[in-house]
């Protein structure tokens, strides 16, 4: 579904401005629409506006991350009778 936002609207981490003609799933345009966040567009406008248009659809790409692996060890604490065991 095409829309036009009719004030700027956040996308996860990207601000799409005002009149930018948008591409998103038909369940969130129509979502959008009723709460009149944007109007209608079509994919004419869509392909005409080039590189100022934007693809909505599909989910950001997450940044990598690296996992590191405990290396702590258990600490233990001996009372004062073991110690004197010892």
């Amino acid at each position: 579904m095409f829309v036009k936002p009719m004030r700027p609207l956040m996308f996860g981490s990207q601000v799409i401005a005002a009149g930018v003609v948008m591409q998103v799933n038909d369940i969130h345009g129509k979502e959008l629409l009723t709460k009149g966040y944007v109007e209608e567009s079509n994919e004419k406008e869509f392909q005409a506006a080039g590189d100022d248009a934007v693809d909505v659809t599909e989910p950001e790409t997450e940044v990598p991350t690296t996992t590191t692996k405990s290396t702590t060890k258990a600490t233990t604490t001996k009372t004062a009778d073991e110690t004197k065991a010892e």
